[in-house]
């Protein structure tokens, strides 16, 4: 997603370093995941620092990016309210974390 926003030669060069100085990660979660939200929190890291009007442009584009893809979810699946009114609701809970009750 955020090789869409047009990132300048700098800001590649973080990503860079952020996704290389990230380790293996937790023992439950992909390794290229981990890679790719370490790889993110250095961009967003470097440009509070640097440059926070880039920073509030990135958080613009993420958060457009993410209404999209929401409105785009909704309307493939017919607006029913399952697992995103549950999710909203703060009700949803993965099933491999749920406690087995005897």
């Amino acid at each position: 997603m955020v090789a869409d926003f047009g990132l300048t030669e700098d800001e590649q060069d973080w990503l860079r370093r952020g996704r290389n100085a990230s380790g293996r990660g937790p023992r439950r979660l992909d390794p290229n995941v981990y890679r790719a939200a370490t790889a993110f929190e250095t961009l967003l890291g470097y440009l509070h620092l640097v440059d926070q009007p880039r920073l509030e442009e990135l958080f613009e584009f993420v958060w457009q990016s993410e209404s999209e893809s929401e409105r785009a979810a909704e309307s493939a699946g017919g607006g029913g309210g399952g697992a995103e009114s549950a999710a909203e609701d703060g009700g949803l809970v993965n099933v491999s974390e749920r406690a087995e009750t005897p």
